[in-house]
């Protein structure tokens, strides 16, 4: 349970990094996706508004969706490294964990 809440945990960060990362490079996206191609105030505004506000959600949802991602892989490989590198005791070595001794 604890590595799913890890999982959890690091899949939310990379969301909002990947957040965080296309809202700090969405101005100079939204500058060249909305060049009316100088017509100056003869563009539909409202449809190129529109236009522009789909485009920075869809970047912000590719970009929240891509940054889960990587962080669930980066995860997952880090869960497995610990596992394989945590290996049980060798029988017989004075590893085993024993059971405290009572006083009668």
């Amino acid at each position: 349970m604890a590595a799913f809440k890890q999982m959890v945990v690091l899949v939310l960060a990379g969301a909002v990094l990947g957040q965080v990362l296309i809202s700090l490079s969405a101005p100079s996206l939204l500058g060249f996706a909305s060049d009316p191609s100088g017509t100056g105030a003869l563009c539909n505004c409202t449809e190129l508004t529109q236009a522009v506000i789909r485009r920075v959600l869809t970047a912000q949802a590719i970009a929240a969706a891509a940054g889960g991602l990587l962080a669930l892989v980066a995860g997952v490989l880090a869960v497995r490294r610990a596992r394989t590198k945590a290996k049980p005791p060798v029988p017989g070595r004075g590893d085993e964990v024993r059971a405290p001794r009572t006083s009668r």
